[in-house]
């Protein structure tokens, strides 16, 4: 039986692995916190590194090409924000050491590896969770609340559509929409729902002029536990009329249809064109209903898409949460495979051009590990 992940005392001494884009936003996220302290950036460029560390005007952070080459002890935790080609290997170093591990998303390459991580981490008595940012986006529980009155969901939709350009590490990945971008939605439709997939089918083409290595569009749909459908739609090649980072969202049930921006508004419109309850709209619950149904909520969706240092607070606040009272949330390995398993199958659908099971990586895990 392993251990409990040990909660430190004051504020807790993160080292930040990773000082590309990401990691940078992490930094900042990391500086500013009152309950963590920026303890040292390791990346494989030590330019880069230390260039961080001089922008934070920290110019004596330690830096590092490696975790193994710190000094230590220097940290009680770790946040992973290097690519996913290397997330195995980095958080296996990470947690072995003796270091809490919040990483950015996907935390494995495929469902296995993750299976891995997760034991590796209940074995070392460490806690180990994902940042799927997200998922914690302001207009997810509005758009969570509007589904509630569906009476019952019987299908959600989620198109994203946005032209990226193929550099970095993105682009010489197999899967690069699926892996760095699908798994967001993937993720935020298990929230939604309330429920994990059983199966899916996924058809992600290869288009020569993307510049890609792999599939930048994909078209995948789940059939989850509850009986509802989940349809993705998303492309990373599109040249114009983009959506939200979030994507657009649908969601149809018993009683109507609710719609979410992806930026900004929730609309709820009930069947027969019924007001969405008696009494709530007018002056003291916003704008009245027209065609396309009535506005329940406007949050600040634009800000989170345009700070990506806001994006990383909720995940590193939920991480610093759980270290301090021993309870994961949402972003807990454990509760990150049934994310990982949907990744994970509808890869496999796409390679064979067959629909399959989403395999539980729950059932993987041997008996009395935690998380």
């Amino acid at each position: 039986m392993s251990s409990e992940p040990r909660i430190p005392e004051g504020p807790v001494r993160i080292v930040l692995v990773g000082a590309g884009a990401m990691g940078q936003a992490w930094a900042r996220a990391l500086h500013r916190h009152p309950r963590c302290r920026l303890a040292a950036i390791v990346d494989s460029d030590l330019r880069r590194a230390r260039g961080l560390a001089l922008r934070l005007r920290l110019p004596e952070l330690p830096v590092s090409a490696t975790l193994e080459s710190l000094p230590g002890p220097a940290a009680d935790a770790c946040v992973n924000a290097t690519p996913p080609q290397v997330h195995l290997s980095v958080i296996t170093q990470a947690l072995t050491s003796g270091l809490s591990v919040l990483t950015e998303k996907p935390f494995a390459m495929d469902l296995d590896q993750a299976v891995e991580l997760t034991g590796t981490a209940a074995r070392h008595g460490r806690l180990l969770m994902v940042g799927q940012s997200r998922s914690f986006q302001p207009g997810v529980d509005a758009f969570r609340a509007a589904i509630d009155r569906l009476g019952g969901l019987d299908r959600l939709e989620a198109r994203f559509s946005r032209g990226y350009p193929a550099e970095g590490f993105r682009a010489e990945l197999d899967q690069p929409l699926l892996r760095d971008m699908a798994v967001h939605a993937f993720d935020t439709a298990r929230k939604l729902t309330g429920s994990d997939a059983a199966s899916v089918y996924c058809d992600a083409p290869a288009r020569p002029h993307t510049g890609y290595r792999g599939p930048a569009e994909a078209t995948a749909l789940f059939t989850m536990l509850d009986g509802s459908r989940f349809l993705y739609r998303g492309s990373w090649c599109a040249p114009a009329m983009p959506t939200a980072w979030s994507g657009s969202w649908r969601a149809t049930g018993l009683h109507g249809t609710a719609t979410w921006t992806g930026a900004g508004t929730v609309r709820l419109a009930l069947a027969g064109g019924a007001a969405v309850a008696s009494g709530e709209t007018g002056a003291d619950h916003g704008p009245a209903p027209d065609e396309a149904g009535t506005i329940v909520a406007r949050v600040d969706d634009q800000g989170f898409d345009l700070d990506p240092v806001r994006q990383v607070a909720a995940p590193l606040e939920e991480f610093l949460d759980a270290l301090a009272t021993g309870a994961p949330g949402w972003g807990s390995a454990r509760n990150n495979l049934a994310t990982m398993a949907m990744l994970d199958a509808a890869i496999a659908s796409a390679r064979s051009g067959l629909p399959g099971a989403v395999t539980p990586g729950l059932a993987r895990l041997s008996d009395g590990w935690g998380d």
